[in-house]
């Protein structure tokens, strides 16, 4: 409800002002009861028609429940339950991934093995290839680290791991080589 006033001194219109109370939207203002006279005999009879039919289906019933809400609500129910099965279901099978996901993960794994594999047998190899050669146990480490400092080379860490991980697999390949029959590279 809207309404303009005209204002004859400047001839403008006033602006849009709301009737309805600031914060109230338009369904929510209380109407204006009309002016109209009322057929009270006409809204008693309406409201004692609802009244007798609302007590014609209620007696109909006889007091009992009201099957078809709750067997409404039971389907509903039941549909919730395998709903919550299936969804529980579906959770599980993106957990597990795709075939590839699988397939890619198992590669992985047996990957990693095969490398902690070759790691061990390189270092048992490469112990008995030592103890052949000197006749004890040697660390091959400390040993690399004591002729660096000997020589004066103070390389870092990384340094004489890759030195002695190249000495290392030298040493495994002749061992290959010669178990296969192959001849020997000696550095």
């Amino acid at each position: 409800m809207q309404r303009t006033k005209h204002f004859p001194e400047t001839g403008a219109a006033a602006p849009n002002v709301s009737a309805i109370p600031a914060g109230l939207s338009e369904h929510l203002v209380r109407t204006q009861p009309s002016n109209e006279p009322v057929d009270l005999d006409a809204e008693i009879s309406k409201q004692i028609e609802a009244l007798s039919g609302a007590l014609t289906q209620f007696e109909a019933t006889r007091g009992q429940p009201n099957v078809e809400p709750i067997a409404a609500a039971q389907a509903v129910n039941e549909l919730q339950v395998k709903l919550n099965e299936a969804t529980r279901r579906l959770e599980q099978l993106k957990s597990l991934g795709t075939p590839l996901d699988r397939l890619r993960g198992a590669t992985a794994s047996a990957e990693n093995r095969l490398t902690n594999l070759i790691g061990e047998y390189s270092r048992i190899v490469t112990a008995e290839l030592l103890v052949e050669r000197f006749g004890q146990e040697v660390n091959v480490l400390k040993a690399d680290r004591l002729r660096d400092h000997r020589a004066g080379r103070t390389g870092g860490r990384r340094t004489m791991t890759v030195m002695a991980d190249r000495r290392i697999r030298t040493r495994v390949n002749n061992h290959r080589r010669q178990m296969a029959g192959g001849d020997r590279v000696d550095f």
